[in-house]
């Protein structure tokens, strides 16, 4: 059971699972995404694209990159609709010229967010999975 959420994360199947030393090291599977957003912290302001997208974090593309552990606020800018507020932490900073080949970034885990986002950020996953893999 999600504790920023509410819903089990096995409804959404996992596409690939990234281990490290052979354990897991993501609570819920990410699905590609690119939608707009706009990343805030004390130091920094950015208009920027999520890439990915899970239950409990998003990585947000960006060449200016801000310290792991930084508290902060993405803001989704919702095609059709109301932005939506979601706050966390910088868990992972990626830096240009990554040897994975991941782009330059910042992967936020989820701290907190109101019933509009957690509504939001459900129907988008569902909507990429399609009905038949919700549970």
């Amino acid at each position: 059971l999600c504790r920023y959420c509410g819903h089990f994360w096995s409804d959404f199947p996992a596409e690939s699972a990234t281990r490290v030393g052979g354990a897991e090291r993501r609570r819920h599977p990410r699905r590609l995404v690119e939608i707009p957003v706009l990343y805030h912290s004390d130091t920094l302001e950015v208009q920027s694209v999520a890439k990915n997208l899970s239950l409990s974090g998003v990585f947000v593309s960006s060449e200016f990159l801000d310290r792991v552990g930084a508290g902060c606020k993405v803001v989704v800018m919702v095609d059709g609709g109301p932005a939506v507020e979601l706050e966390g932490r910088v868990a992972r900073v990626v830096s240009t010229g990554d040897p994975e080949g991941i782009p330059a970034g910042l992967g936020i885990e989820f701290e907190s967010m109101n019933a509009k986002a957690r509504e939001w950020l459900w129907r988008t996953l569902k909507r990429q999975l399609g009905d038949s893999h919700i549970g």
